[in-house]
């Protein structure tokens, strides 16, 4: 069986959230999903401004984006500036298969004083988060600062149309050896595919356009 899917966006669009040009749906005009990683075989970690306007032709998540930015650098900076009693040591590491697992205990001054080596101090741990959290800071009101301009460069603007793409096709085998005879037939055409098992069916899905 071979089904065709027209996954072509005939334009792109600049993100509100990230600020990244992306392709945009050709169903709803909305900037398509984008900043994920698929290692699990669903969308992971999606960026806010996916499957929302372009910031060609609106701010409202932008704003916001910059808005939360701007406050949460504001609390890093007031944590680096306020009275830090606490910090985090390593207690343990371990390899767990083929990952290594740090174990870490936040302590007082006391219990860092009591179970640390000597050369260890816990003014310089103390000091130590407040570089980290004052350069977080930073690092945020630069992004911001970036998508505030970007705002105003780019709002009001066209969108950039792209060259249009061959829509996907995707045929379903039910082993390897059929799959691999089709792909084969395919590249005789000068046509490249890729192929994929389904974990549940266990059937092996060819796609290429």
């Amino acid at each position: 069986m071979t089904d065709q899917i027209d996954t072509t966006s005939t334009h792109t669009g600049i993100c509100q959230a990230c600020g990244r040009r992306q392709a945009i749906h050709i169903y709803g005009g909305k900037i398509a999903k984008h900043g994920y990683t698929t290692d699990y075989g669903y969308f992971n970690g999606v960026c806010g401004g996916s499957d929302e306007l372009p910031l060609e032709l609106d701010t409202t998540v932008n704003v916001n984006v910059v808005a939360g930015m701007l406050a949460f650098a504001a609390e890093q900076d007031a944590k680096a500036a306020g009275d830090i009693t606490h910090v985090t040591i390593e207690i343990s590491r371990k390899w767990v298969g083929s990952k290594r697992v740090v174990e870490t205990k936040r302590v007082d001054r006391a219990e860092f004083e009591a179970t640390q080596p000597a050369y260890r101090k816990f003014d310089e741990a103390v000091k130590r988060i407040r570089l980290q959290l004052t350069s977080i800071a930073q690092k945020v009101r630069g992004d911001a600062k970036m998508l505030e301009t970007l705002r105003g460069e780019v709002f009001g603007q066209p969108l950039v149309e792209r060259p249009l793409e061959a829509p996907i096709k995707r045929e379903y085998f039910a082993n390897y050896r059929l799959a691999s005879a089709r792909i084969s037939e395919l590249k005789a055409q000068g046509v490249t595919a890729r192929q994929r098992r389904d974990r549940n069916t266990r059937s092996i899905t060819i796609t290429y356009r």
